[in-house]
């Protein structure tokens, strides 16, 4: 992979980079919302980019603009039980994104993240570590890719079931994915198959809604869009080269607070419990801060199994509650500087904490 000496990749400047080319593009860039659902029952907390943008999608006159671009916090409760030391997963992660209706599309948006990805003046990532996925049907993706540059080596195709975007009645579209290679000394696979194993990672998915699936029909839509996600903390992993989500800059000192106060030294019998002790809290720490509340069901009952499993942890490693708060208050700190209102919230979020 290529590296510049003169840019450090830490998750502050990646996650500004990512929003730096859009604007510079021409998007609309969009305030990060709340991990609380606002007008939507369908969903528990917002698990995706595009989760805050139902209304643009379902009112487009409701847009600020038709190209967007934000990084958004998510949570995914059903990655709880794969935090582990050998995992990409977090429970809360932030995502990068960029959305179109009715304007930019494929021919627009695979180049500007081409860029952004292998760019020397942006993360200059080696495309031959790089591989490529595309629905075999989707000749106008394949061609833009490679105008990029893009060996033909370097593109596999997926059938429908792995690259193409399809919940049942309503808009739906075929996607392109990037992966990144560990062990490029391996060779070329041959097949999107030999994908799903810990050689690689998925880094960007790139979905185009353009049909309506209506029966067994699927009809053009009006205005063709664009749902692009890129898991940040999985792209800073790569660039600085790490094998785990929980060693990068963001997580390094947490964890290695954590650790201090344990007295058992073997770190690494150990990270696993501290990597899931720093995910269970920082999840806790950011929906706490949107306005979520313990109780016995719902959103407030996933928090109370998040905390649980803290104490049970704390409890495991010997940590007291003087550990717990400054190992809160650090989690606020390495946070706050793109998310300030955790700042604003420390004190409640330390008080409901303490409640606990």
């Amino acid at each position: 992979m290529y590296m510049s000496d003169k840019i450090k990749f830490t998750t502050n400047y990646v996650r500004q980079s990512w929003l730096d080319i859009f604007q510079q593009k021409g998007y609309y860039l969009l305030e990060p919302s709340s991990l609380i659902p606002q007008n939507d029952l369908s969903l528990l907390w917002i698990n995706s980019g595009v989760a805050t943008l139902k209304k643009y999608f379902n009112n487009p006159k409701l847009a600020p603009a038709r190209n967007m671009a934000n990084c958004q916090r998510v949570i995914r409760t059903d990655d709880l039980a794969n935090i582990n030391a050998q995992s990409y997963h977090q429970t809360l992660f932030e995502m990068l994104g960029d959305f179109s209706i009715g304007s930019n599309f494929k021919g627009e948006v695979i180049p500007i993240i081409w860029e952004w990805f292998t760019s020397p003046g942006w993360l200059n990532m080696n495309p031959q570590n790089l591989f490529i996925t595309v629905w075999e049907n989707d000749k106008i993706s394949l061609e833009v890719w490679k105008k990029q540059g893009v060996k033909e080596s370097h593109i596999l195709f997926g059938s429908k079931n792995t690259n193409f975007w399809d919940m049942g009645d309503g808009p739906c579209g075929s996607n392109t994915e990037i992966y990144f290679d560990f062990q490029p000394e391996k060779g070329i696979p041959k097949k999107i198959e030999e994908l799903d194993n810990k050689r690689f990672i998925e880094i960007c998915n790139i979905v185009f809604p353009e049909f309506y699936h209506k029966d067994n029909d699927y009809l053009p839509l009006a205005e063709k869009c664009v749902d692009t996600g890129a898991g940040l903390e999985r792209i800073v992993m790569v660039l600085q080269g790490k094998k785990n989500a929980f060693e990068i800059d963001l997580w390094e000192p947490v964890i290695q607070l954590i650790h201090s106060y344990n007295k058992e030294k073997d770190f690494e019998r150990f990270k696993g419990y501290y990597y899931v002790m720093a995910d269970h809290l920082r999840t806790t720490i950011f929906a706490l801060a949107d306005g979520a509340v313990f109780e016995p069901k719902g959103r407030g009952y996933i928090l109370k199994k998040l905390v649980k499993k803290t104490t049970l942890l704390a409890r495991f490693l010997n940590l007291n509650s003087e550990n717990l708060q400054k190992i809160i208050e650090l989690l606020i700190k390495v946070n706050c500087s793109y998310y300030s209102h955790l700042y604003e919230k420390k004190e409640l979020i330390i008080s409901e904490l303490k409640r606990k």
